[in-house]
């Protein structure tokens, strides 16, 4: 009896041992992947001289780099621009969003599941894509937008849009965001119980005034939110202002790292790089706590119970018409318009509008150079490695944290589910350069830098996005096949292996296609921390897109878009055909 008692007891230290050892390892890859970088941009911003590296010999505390960055005008100048672009942005992407997904979930306007795919369907496209296609829809002389008005109105010259302008940068950038208002307030709409709305219409109560007086106000907690992180999304966003607003002489926090790390001359200034992304830092996790307070306050809005409903539809009558042009114009707008540029542009050496201006020879010599271009070739594998290496260390690491967070009685799971959400409030930009310092110190120790490596860890910096998707779907499971596995005798690390894991699968498969998609499509990250030893896609388009070699440029966006919808159904086919 004894004999057996010792044999239980140090199989159980060995279970507790290894489970140790898993969460363990899975606390400190998300500390290390998250944190860690952060900490070296905070080091950096108090070192000098700002031309030096933080542990380089000669380095010294200072406040410099904040005296130099803070300078008027210049700080107003980044300011103001900044926060233009955002505001903008926002309205624009809420307002357009919003009536889209009204016009879904609340009326009985016509095709919705065409128009629901057509609404996703611009976050398959990579940023830099649609930036290159709006600059071919809005050029001031020869975008095809223009070229419409100019000739539907007969307006002579030029214009009447310049897509290098603030509005030009508030257009692209707001037109990016349309697609996740919409899935927002479309599944915010679509939640929301019918009573209310349905007692103000029977009080006699106007349509608009039952949106304005019950509607909103219902579901103010998830708009605010949603407006929230649409402004972080676009104070963070790199490609519109770099590729647009140089033209328009804008200078927004982003675009100021990036040339405080690539002046035209000199050295680097890491100093100020690291003082102006701390700034950055502060103001993106102010709006990340009021993002999560108002999600905790969304709760005493809940207005759906265990009783089935179905939502209030809104008959349109005679301005049914009128619904289904405002869904074609953004249909044509975000996705028919910028793929039928794109086409068009990659055939010619000069864009013109068919039909409208004379047509220019044909050609297919931007696919020529493009597909005999050894390092366009070489980014192609190395872009799908990367995106997918990344993708599975997010997947993995976050459902082992989220099992920590929703199950667990680890005493810092409060701090861990912080850290873990909040990866997503860090700019992109201030990650890469985050971890372009960072590796830079060590690489006497970690020789990663200028390797397909360090591209790959800095990718798996979005935690957040598997962990949110992960911990929905850990918290929604019942405790007693976990508890019954272990009363079996199992340890920790074979319940989460052969009953977790199986259950939260299709959570993990979505998180995992979200994370490579995102990955995929990035630009900044690799522009940044990059090296032309390991070619990314979407560097190259910004490489040409730079000299002004439109047409390749166009030519790799298409081929780009064209794998990822290869990619995409292959995954769907063979990834959901595994979970189901």
């Amino acid at each position: 009896m004894s004999v057996m008692s010792s044999q239980e007891s140090i199989l159980s230290g060995r279970r507790i041992s290894l489970t140790w050892v898993i969460q363990a390892a899975a606390v400190l890859i998300l500390l290390y992947l998250v944190s860690v970088p952060l900490f070296m941009n905070l080091v950096t911003a108090f070192r000098g001289p700002p031309e030096s590296l933080p542990l380089d010999p000669g380095t010294f505390f200072t406040f410099d780099n904040f005296k130099s960055i803070y300078q008027f005008p210049r700080v107003l100048t980044i300011f103001r621009d900044t926060f233009a672009f955002a505001l903008g942005s926002v309205a624009l992407a809420f307002v357009f969003g919003f009536t889209l997904a009204f016009l879904v979930e609340r009326t009985d306007m016509p095709f919705k599941t065409v128009v629901y795919v057509t609404a996703l369907t611009p976050l398959m496209m990579p940023t830099i894509v649609v930036v290159l296609a709006w600059m071919f829809m809005l050029g001031n002389s020869g975008g095809l937008i223009n070229v419409l008005i100019r000739t539907v109105l007969h307006l002579p010259g030029t214009g009447p849009f310049d897509v290098f302008s603030l509005y030009g940068m508030i257009i692209i950038q707001g037109a990016s965001l349309i697609p996740l208002a919409f899935l927002f307030s479309s599944s915010a709409l679509k939640g929301m119980a019918p009573s209310f709305e349905e007692a103000s219409a029977a009080s006699g109560a106007f349509f608009l005034t039952t949106l304005r007086r019950v509607t909103l106000p219902v579901l103010r907690p998830h708009l605010l939110s949603l407006l929230i992180l649409m402004f972080i999304l676009s104070i963070e966003t790199f490609e519109v202002p770099a590729l647009v607003g140089v033209g328009a002489q804008r200078q927004v926090f982003a675009t100021e790292i990036y040339w405080s790390l690539n002046p035209s001359i000199g050295l680097p200034q890491y100093g100020e790089a690291a003082s102006l992304a701390l700034t950055f830092l502060a103001i993106a996790y102010f709006l990340f706590f009021e993002y999560s307070r108002q999600m905790r306050d969304a709760a005493r809005f809940a207005t759906v119970t265990g009783k089935g409903f179905r939502p209030r539809q809104i008959e349109l009558g005679r301005w049914k018409a009128a619904a289904f042009a405002f869904v074609a114009v953004i249909g044509l707008v975000q996705v028919v318009f910028p793929i039928v540029v794109l086409l068009m542009a990659s055939f010619m050496n000069r864009f013109v509008v068919p039909f409208l201006q004379p047509l220019p020879p044909l050609t297919l010599h931007a696919y020529r150079d493009v597909l005999t271009d050894p390092r366009f070739l070489a980014a192609i594998p190395n872009t799908i490695f990367v995106a997918g290496t990344s993708a599975f260390i997010v997947s993995t690491v976050s459902s082992a944290i989220a099992w920590l967070v929703g199950r667990s009685s680890f005493p810092g799971r409060k701090l861990l589910d912080f850290i873990a959400s909040s990866s997503v409030t860090v700019p992109s930009v201030v990650v890469a350069f985050s971890f372009l310092i960072f590796y830079l110190s060590i690489v006497d120790w970690l020789p990663v830098y200028g390797t397909i490596w360090i591209l790959v860890l800095v990718f798996s910096y979005r935690m957040t996005v598997g962990y949110r998707i992960n911990l929905a779907a850990i918290t929604q499971l019942s405790r007693e096949l976990e508890e019954a596995s272990e009363a079996s005798g199992a340890a920790w690390p074979t319940t989460f292996r052969r009953i977790v894991i199986p259950l939260i699968m299709p959570s993990f498969v979505a998180s995992f296609l979200l994370v490579f998609f995102l990955g995929f499509r990035d630009a900044t990250l690799p522009l940044i921390i990059g090296s032309r030893d390991t070619p990314m896609l979407t560097p190259l388009i910004w490489e040409h897109i730079q000299v002004g070699e439109l047409g390749p440029a166009a030519a790799e966006s298409v081929i780009s878009l064209i794998i990822m919808l290869i990619i995409g159904t292959l995954m769907r086919k063979f990834l959901f055909g595994y979970v189901k």
